[in-house]
């Protein structure tokens, strides 16, 4: 079956970037009408092939954490196909708008106009440090002893909202925390200590990392950053919806 696309023709002040209708169009009221194909999704249905869920994801999600994801969602809609690249913040927000990507994954971005976000949960937060720093022999550590370390982040305070987020922690515990940008972009978060003496928070669960480089020191009392959901409210996808029924459940 194909699908019935009108054009309404003639002149549009809102849309002057539309090129000029054929001489043969614009007649007042004229309008033309042509077939196009039928979406993608109701022929791979119709052949039975699988869905793809196209998921994009910021360097702070691991791709550790994003495989749990399409697994759980598999695990309900085996149909399902994941296709996962890493995007930086804005590369992941005009993918979003571009309908390039379904959904992207971020922690503690605020979308631009356009885009929604959902939260998926709440993932506990440690502490990354070089292995023969201090902190590394200990098992679990408060946020307010280490007032007098230096973190790295991935983002500019004031211009990323996960690194906003992780020095409100700072704060709440007592301290202004020192912060530098880390030389190493769109790596795994735990390395951006190697070679430094400096710390980070990551998501990764406590111990060695990194081939024994990194040490992964627990928070104690825990602290928390949420896991998001970025995607287009403008645009349909089964496998989209699919993955956010699932995924918040």
């Amino acid at each position: 079956m194909s699908q019935l696309i009108v054009l309404v023709t003639g002149p549009s002040p809102a849309c002057p970037c539309c090129p000029p209708a054929p001489p043969w169009w614009r007649t007042p009221g004229h309008c033309a009408a042509r077939h196009a194909p039928p979406s993608s999704a109701p022929r791979r249905i119709g052949r039975g092939e699988k869905e793809v869920l196209r998921l994009g994801h910021t360097p702070a999600v691991t791709g550790e954490e994003v495989i749990v994801l399409p697994r759980q969602v598999g695990a309900v809609h085996p149909q399902l196909v994941t296709d996962v690249n890493q995007r930086y913040p804005h590369e992941l927000t005009d993918a979003l708008l571009a309908g390039d990507l379904d959904i992207g994954l971020c922690r503690a971005m605020t979308p631009p106009h356009g885009p929604a976000r959902t939260t998926l949960g709440h993932q506990r937060l440690n502490i990354a440090v070089p292995a023969d720093h201090p902190p590394s022999t200990r098992s679990s550590v408060a946020l307010s002893e280490l007032a007098d370390q230096h973190f790295l982040g991935c983002g500019h305070p004031g211009h990323s909202g996960y690194t906003d987020l992780l020095i409100s922690h700072c704060r709440a515990a007592g301290f202004e925390p020192r912060t530098d940008r880390t030389a190493l972009r769109g790596t795994p978060p735990v390395t951006a200590v190697i070679g430094t003496d400096r710390c980070a928070f990551v998501t990764t669960p406590p111990g060695p990392a990194a081939d024994g480089a990194v040490r992964i020191v627990a928070l104690d009392p825990p602290l928390h950053a949420p896991l998001h959901a970025l995607y287009s409210p403008q645009t349909t996808s089964p496998a989209r919806d699919a993955f956010l029924t699932t995924a918040t459940q």
